[in-house]
C-alpha cells in the first residue's frame, strides 16, 4: 500500500561528498594501477580487419597475461599454452578495448599476472526512435581472490568512470553477473530480459494472419555480411540496446573462439524475406539431441544463438518457422523482453516455460542534461530532481523537462526539487524502463511534492519497454 508522502520535513544538502583516494589506498597494500596497450592502440592490428583466430600475440604478453588471468577468474578452462587468450584477443580488436590491471608495485605486466583486470570501450546506445548515444561500456571486470578486500575493484571503477567523463562520453553501461557490485559505484538496472523455452512437441500455432514472403537456408560461415546488416537493423529499430560485441559475431557466424578452437560446430541458418525478396530477418541455430528417440532424457532441441529481425512481422515469421521445424520437442529462444509479447504470440501460452527473470543492461549517468537531451519524448511536462552521487559525477539539482519531442536539463535550485533520488536511481528510469512511482513505494527515493514520481514517470515513458539485444 503507498505511504503517505511527507511535504513538510526539510530536505538536507546532497552536494558532491569528497570519495575516498583509489589509489592511495592500493598503495598501502603495496599496488597499482596500470593501463595495458591492446594491439590495436600499439599498432600491431588493424581494429577493422576481420577477426583472426589463428594468430599467437608473443609480441603482446602483458596482453596475454590479462586476458588469461580474465578467463581463469570466469572459471574458462584451463589454458596454459595461452591459445584460448590468442583467440579472444584475435577476436576483440574490433571492439577497441582499452586494458588496465593492477599489479604489485613495480612489476613487469609482461611477466606478471594482474591481480585485478577491467575493460573498456565505447558502443552506441540505442535511447529511442533510432537516437544513439555514445556508451563507456565496462566489461571482464574481475578481482583475484587471492587479493580480495584491498581496493582493487573501486580503484579500477573509479579510474574508468573518471576517464569516461574526462572523454566526453555521458553515459557508462555494464551488463552484472552479480547485482550487488556495481550500485554502490552509481549503476542502476535499466533493462532486464527473460530466459524462455517452448514445448514445440506437436509444433506451434501464432495468432493472426501468417506474415508473406518466404525463407531461405544460409551458412553462417560465409554469412557473416548478411547477419551483420540485419543484425544492424535490429539494433536500430531496439530501444535500449547496445551496438554488439564482436565475439557476438563470431559466434553467430560459427566462429565460436571457446569452441574447438574456433572452428564451425554445424549451426543452421534461415533467412526470412519478404513478398519483395528484401531479407528482413535472420536466425541463427543449432539442434542436440537423438532425433531417433523422441521421449528421451534429452529430448531434441533447437537452440537459437541468435535471432534479429528488422520489424515485428519478420520476428513473427521466424518464431513460427523455429516453432514447426520437424522432429524438434523443444525450442530454446535467446533472451526476450520481460513484457509478455510471446504470450500475445503463442496461441497456446501454457507450453511457454520461463526459467527466469534477469537483470540486464546497468546504466550509470555521468552527464545528466546530455543523456536526458538525447532521448525523445512523447510528452510535455517537467520535474526538477536532487541527485546524490557519491562521485559528484551527475550530483546536483536538475529540472528535467520535455516540449514538442525533445528534451532539455538546466541545473535548479534545490528548494526547488521535487524529488531526491540515487544516481543509480536516475539510470534505471533513463529510458522508462523502470518506473520512478514504484522506486518511490520501495523507499527507494524520496518525494517533496506528491505525484512527483508518477509525473516523471509520464515524462520519461516510451512507445515500449527498453530491451538490450546483448550484452557485453
Amino acid at each position: 500500500m503507498p505511504q503517505p508522502t511527507d511535504t513538510t520535513a526539510p530536505r538536507e544538502s546532497f552536494g558532491p561528498t569528497a570519495p575516498p583516494d583509489p589509489a592511495g589506498a592500493l598503495a598501502e597494500n603495496g599496488l597499482e594501477l596500470r593501463p595495458v596497450p591492446s594491439p590495436w592502440e600499439a599498432g600491431l592490428a588493424d581494429p577493422e580487419a576481420p577477426f583472426d583466430l589463428a594468430r599467437r600475440w608473443d609480441d603482446a604478453p602483458a596482453v596475454r597475461r590479462h586476458t588469461a588471468v580474465l578467463q581463469r577468474n570466469f572459471h574458462e578452462v584451463g589454458d596454459p599454452e595461452l591459445r584460448l587468450a590468442d583467440r579472444f584477443i584475435g577476436v576483440e580488436q574490433g571492439d577497441r578495448r582499452r586494458l588496465v590491471g593492477v599489479y604489485p608495485e613495480g612489476a613487469d605486466p609482461d611477466a606478471v599476472d594482474p591481480v585485478g583486470t577491467l575493460v573498456d570501450f565505447t558502443k552506441d546506445l540505442n535511447v529511442g526512435a533510432g537516437r544513439l548515444l555514445p556508451a563507456w561500456c565496462i566489461s571482464e571486470v574481475t578481482v583475484s581472490p587471492t587479493h580480495r578486500r584491498r581496493g582493487i575493484l573501486r580503484a579500477m571503477m573509479s579510474d574508468s568512470l573518471r576517464r569516461a567523463r574526462e572523454a566526453g562520453v555521458p553515459i557508462a553501461a555494464l551488463t552484472a553477473t552479480e547485482a550487488t557490485i556495481y550500485r554502490r559505484f552509481g549503476f542502476g538496472v535499466s533493462t532486464y530480459y527473460r530466459s524462455v523455452w517452448l514445448d514445440v512437441t506437436r509444433g506451434i500455432q501464432l495468432r493472426g494472419a501468417r506474415p508473406e514472403g518466404g525463407f531461405r537456408f544460409i551458412e553462417p560461415t560465409t554469412s557473416g555480411e548478411l547477419i551483420e546488416g540485419l543484425w544492424r537493423r535490429a539494433f536500430e529499430g531496439q530501444l535500449g540496446s547496445v551496438e554488439r560485441i564482436r565475439f557476438h559475431a563470431a559466434k553467430e557466424t560459427d566462429r565460436d573462439p571457446r569452441m574447438d578452437e574456433g572452428r564451425p560446430q554445424g549451426l543452421r541458418g534461415v533467412v526470412f524475406s519478404g513478398p519483395d525478396g528484401t531479407d528482413r530477418g535472420v536466425a541463427v541455430y543449432r539442434v542436440t539431441g537423438e532425433t531417433s528417440e523422441l521421449v528421451a532424457d534429452e529430448p531434441v532441441t533447437a537452440t537459437v544463438v541468435a535471432l534479429w529481425a528488422a520489424d515485428a512481422e519478420a520476428y513473427r515469421a521466424l518464431l513460427e518457422f523455429l516453432g514447426n521445424l520437424d522432429l524438434v520437442v523443444r525450442l530454446r529462444l535467446p533472451p526476450v523482453p520481460n513484457d509478455r509479447m510471446l504470450e500475445f504470440l503463442v496461441r497456446d501460452e501454457s507450453r511457454i516455460y520461463t526459467r527466469g527473470v534477469h537483470h540486464h543492461l546497468w546504466h550509470r549517468i555521468l552527464d545528466v542534461a546530455a543523456c536526458f537531451e538525447a532521448r525523445p519524448y512523447l510528452h510535455d511536462g517537467a520535474v526538477t530532481v536532487t541527485v546524490e552521487d557519491d562521485l559528484g559525477h551527475a550530483a546536483g539539482t536538475w529540472e528535467i523537462s520535455a516540449a514538442d519531442g525533445r528534451g532539455r536539463v538546466r541545473p535548479a535550485d534545490e528548494d526547488q526539487a521535487e524529488l531526491t533520488l540515487d544516481v543509480a536511481e536516475l539510470g534505471s528510469v533513463l529510458l522508462g524502463g523502470v518506473q520512478a512511482e514504484v522506486m518511490r513505494e520501495a523507499g527507494i527515493l524520496r518525494e517533496h511534492r506528491p505525484g512527483a514520481a508518477t509525473d516523471l514517470d509520464t515524462l520519461l515513458r516510451q512507445p515500449r519497454l527498453p530491451f538490450a539485444l546483448t550484452g557485453f
